[in-house]
């Protein structure tokens, strides 16, 4: 057979009106399609419309709706393609195909995920059939730009099946009997794992790599489960929870398999909904977006309910023409498709995500923008879109996408990844709550700077833009790790969570500006030896520390010597008026610290509590020097009764008491 054919239709949002691509508004949206040389074509989707045709396809109206929903997408995509090949592009390719009996790969390349929710395989051609039906034509989905993983091997070996009947049962001996049929060498004592947990198959997975004989297909079967935020997980086995039931999300298994996505190639997963983005209006997620943008080449789910008896007949035609047909991926997803053919659902819903690795790099670069990356402490940072990387440091709310995005606009092109450092996994007013959570949250970012730093090893250090939404010790925290690395930080005006300013800029030009922060007294040696060699330092910018709070973070006498700071006039949110104050203040906190380790020759350790915006929490790290400055013990205020904790102290040096003065 002839060598299959690549054509590919990319649709993304419109540069001017770029909407946060990981939520959805159910409302009409414009989209461009891009073609070869730059040209461009745009349409407008009716969502509304279109999604009340979906729930009803989901609830098995097929007769009704299949004909209005393949209409509908035809006249979207006849609109977007009008000013390049036309839709009438697509069909001649299509004819050229059977004429040549060579599959056509039909690539649908996407930067906005509710368009991965569509049924793409129901879009009518103009003689009435679907464009999934036509027997030579293989659909593939892609996000727009991501990095293509290296090609994925000629042959396959190894398949991990992985199956759990947490919430109902599930038909595990048919996909068994499956997999012994096309793969020989299938023995469950080592290739099946049963009431499957993540701990189990972090261990499987493990115990593959040790043996030398690493998974290179998971194959999952399970019930889908819808989570509270509107997006969709897997249903697994977990029987120390309620109903032995575990809710695994896609960020959960994603974490999990990171480490082994060098050999894993493949990923299937037989549950309801594992490609389902979410619900319309609310977060999108989806198992198999989450595996796919991860860097695994193909994940194969479905948009919606798969049927027990569809699963069977997938596993048996993907697996046969795999093993023994020895088919190309696409060539057996096109098998596995045609299975299903009597359970229309199942047939119409399944998709198939993969890279295309023949796109020219420098198409895919032009076409390549901003992702959205949730590191984790076992993660290596991708090569970056830019030279430039923000970075949403998540603990107490969530940081959306486009107001980042639009504070970078002006600065900095193209549009840099945002890495998503969520430390606890969740977001709450109140985290960290306990000392294990603050320990994990500080654990995170040092693991986090060590990618990073592993990244720079390869090239130029790229200027990090943070956006904190974090308490003010992981802000000062983290202002410290990067203390030589370029800086920008960035500030939510108070009451404007849609906004963010910068706040700090590690170029920035202060030498012209005055002293920011000021002292009405300072502390004598004689009051830091009474105290056993303890300085407590306040930063009080935003907000005066109230005396009775004062007063119970000291403790009783004998209480540290204190050092209070403030700014020029009185503390308060408008205190801080550009981002010289806070370079400035930057070299003043230094000067300080400095001060401290030569006056005070009994100083030990040196407590800090802040009152400060958040981007100034970060800068003001940057002046920590343990190799030349008292130990620093990080504090954080609780709230107005439980006052200031101590949460962490950073790691001492050795110091050299040589004079500054």
């Amino acid at each position: 057979m002839a060598e299959t054919h690549v054509l590919r239709i990319t649709l993304t949002h419109p540069e001017p009106q770029r909407a946060d691509p990981t939520v959805f508004h159910r409302q009409p949206q414009r989209y461009i399609a891009q073609g070869a040389g730059g040209a461009r074509g745009e349409a407008e989707f009716a969502w509304p419309e279109m999604l009340e045709e979906l729930q009803a396809f989901a609830s098995a109206q097929r007769d009704a709706m299949e004909k209005s929903l393949g209409d509908r997408l035809r006249r979207f995509l006849t609109e977007a393609l009008k000013q390049l090949e036309g839709i009438g592009g697509l069909e001649r390719e299509l004819s050229e195909a059977e004429a040549r009996q060579q599959p056509l790969q039909l690539v649908f390349s996407f930067d906005a995920v509710e368009l991965f929710a569509l049924p793409w395989s129901l879009l009518r051609l103009q003689n009435g059939q679907s464009l999934g039906a036509h027997p030579w034509c293989q659909l593939h989905f892609e996000w727009v730009g991501d990095e293509a993983p290296e090609a994925v091997p000629i042959r396959w070996e190894r398949v991990l099946f992985a199956w759990s009947e947490a919430g109902r049962p599930v038909p595990y001996d048919r996909h068994r009997e499956a997999l012994k049929q096309a793969w020989p060498a299938f023995d469950p004592n080592r290739h099946e794992l049963e009431n499957v947990t993540l701990a189990k198959l972090q261990e499987a997975l493990r115990e593959a790599d040790r043996r030398n004989e690493p998974v290179q297909i998971l194959h999952i079967l399970c019930h889908g489960v819808e989570l509270r935020d509107g997006s969709f997980g897997l249903a697994w086995s977990a029987p120390a929870a309620r109903g032995g039931v575990q809710q695994v999300t896609g960020q959960d298994l994603r974490r999990l398999i990171a480490s082994h996505k060098n050999s894993l190639k493949m990923v299937v997963l037989n549950a309801c909904h594992g490609a389902d983005p979410g619900r319309g209006g609310r977060l999108f997620g989806g198992v198999a977006h989450d595996l796919h943008r991860e860097g695994i080449p193909y994940v194969i789910a479905s948009q919606m309910p798969l049927s027990l008896e569809g699963s069977g007949w997938m596993a048996a035609a993907l697996y046969q023409a795999l093993f023994q047909d020895k088919d190309s991926v696409h060539a057996a997803f096109k098998k596995a498709q045609e299975a299903l053919l009597p359970r229309f659902q199942d047939w119409a819903s399944l998709q198939l995500f993969g890279f295309s690795h023949a796109l020219p790099e420098s198409r895919r670069r032009a076409l390549r923008r901003s992702r959205r990356l949730v590191f984790s402490g076992e993660d290596t940072l991708p090569e970056l879109v830019s030279g430039d990387l923000a970075v949403a440091y998540e603990v107490n709310q969530r940081i959306p996408t486009t107001p980042v995005l639009k504070a970078l606009a002006s600065a900095v092109h193209p549009e840099p990844d945002i890495a998503v450092l969520n430390p606890l996994g969740k977001v709450q007013d109140a985290l960290p709550g306990t000392a294990k959570e603050w320990k994990t949250a500080f654990r995170e970012a040092d693991h986090f700077v060590r990618a990073l730093m592993d990244r720079e090893a390869q090239r130029l250090q790229p200027v990090l833009h943070l956006f904190g939404c974090a308490p003010l010790p992981l802000m000062f925290h983290l202002g410290w790790l990067l203390a030589r690395h370029p800086l920008r930080a960035y500030q939510q005006p108070a009451g404007r969570r849609d906004t963010w300013i910068r706040g700090y800029d590690s170029n920035e030009d202060c030498s012209g500006v005055e002293r920011f922060l000021r002292t009405d007294a300072w502390p004598t040696p004689e009051a830091c030896r009474a105290a056993g060699g303890r300085v407590a330092v306040t930063v009080e910018v935003s907000r005066r520390i109230q005396d009775n709070l004062l007063q119970q973070w000291l403790g009783e006498s004998p209480h540290p010597a204190l050092l209070r700071l403030f700014p020029p006039g009185e503390p308060g949110q408008e205190a801080v008026r550009c981002p010289a104050d806070a370079a400035r203040a930057l070299l003043d906190f230094q000067e300080y610290l400095n001060r401290i380790h030569d006056t005070l020759p009994d100083v030990q350790e040196v407590w800090l509590a802040l009152a400060c915006p958040a981007s100034f929490a970060a800068a003001l790290g940057r002046a920590f020097n343990p190799k030349a400055q008292a130990p620093l013990r990080l504090f954080n205020f609780r709230n107005a009764v439980e006052g200031y904790e101590p949460v962490h102290a950073l790691p001492v040096g050795v110091r050299k008491r040589n004079s500054r003065r």
